[in-house]
């Protein structure tokens, strides 16, 4: 097939100072695309490695019941500075705080209640709430036992934390896939997407403390019964009923003595028909 306008050939190739110029550019330009995109991954990759590392760490810790009863503590004091943040925040007066809610929250949450008048001074308040949900811990501490606690606090830690890495992780997925529609409105996704990630992290670590003080707080612990085998219940005896025993054995020998006889009577007199074959049974 030959082109009548051009004049070309089919096959021959386009050698143009101009033509190559351009294929150049355009290929320059789907490069460096595709290079930004990779780099805006890597980046919101390095934000989520540092997340992981952090809850690694955590969950290390726990495995490895490195003071577990402090960290418990740690985070009863950081879960009371959040309960009282919600309530009373830093940025409002004192009479625009909901005291009466705070209340409520803690006697409906962690089962415990707030005794006192709460007072207008916040850290003072945290400070109480805090000494209220560490008597608890402690009084429950000493009803269980500190060896069931230990189980109970690294059970419960492990799998609230799990659970909400879990969710955070399926949030964080959906946070990459649409955070890059912000760039119509001229902002860097990537500054955008390590704002979002920072703070639902910190959402995440506040409901994780939350959730694993009011756990610790409510749970009841109940032994679980050990199964019982149906050996132990059912009466064994290992000599049938019909068999000889010690008792009858020597009382038939006292009757023999009695009746003369230096021997046991034989078989066939003593179970009449007991050997009785009939003739030819074992002839060929």
């Amino acid at each position: 097939m030959e082109f009548k306008w051009f004049k070309w050939e089919e096959g021959m190739p386009i050698e143009h100072a101009m033509v190559t110029k351009s294929i150049e550019t355009a290929q320059r330009r789907v490069e460096g695309h595709n290079f930004d995109i990779r780099k805006q991954l890597i980046e919101y990759d390095n934000i989520m490695n540092r997340q992981r590392e952090v809850i690694y760490e955590q969950r290390r810790r726990i495995l490895e019941g490195v003071d577990l009863h402090g960290m418990v503590r740690d985070i009863i004091g950081e879960a009371a500075d959040t309960l009282v943040d919600t309530y009373a925040a830093r940025e409002l007066r004192p009479d625009a705080w909901d005291l009466d809610g705070l209340r409520s929250a803690v006697t409906h949450q962690f089962g415990v209640t707030l005794s006192g008048e709460l007072s207008t001074d916040r850290e003072a308040m945290v400070s109480a709430l805090a000494d209220t949900l560490e008597q608890a811990y402690d009084a429950k501490r000493q009803t269980i036992g500190a060896e069931l606690m230990g189980q109970l606090e690294r059970t419960v830690l492990l799998s609230i934390m799990d659970a909400k890495w879990k969710d955070h992780l399926y949030m964080m997925d959906a946070l990459r896939d649409g955070i890059g529609l912000r760039a119509y409105g001229q902002r860097d996704p990537v500054v955008e997407y390590q704002r979002e990630a920072y703070r639902m992290f910190q959402e995440m670590t506040a409901a994780i403390k939350i959730d694993a003080v009011t756990m610790l707080l409510r749970v009841q612990p109940v032994a679980e019964p050990r199964p019982v085998s149906v050996f132990a219940t059912t009466p064994q005896q290992a000599i049938h009923p019909a068999a000889p025993t010690l008792k009858t054995t020597a009382a038939l020998g006292s009757r023999l003595e009695a009746e003369g006889q230096a021997t046991p009577p034989p078989l066939e007199r003593a179970l009449p028909g007991a050997l009785s074959f009939p003739a030819g049974l074992f002839s060929r």
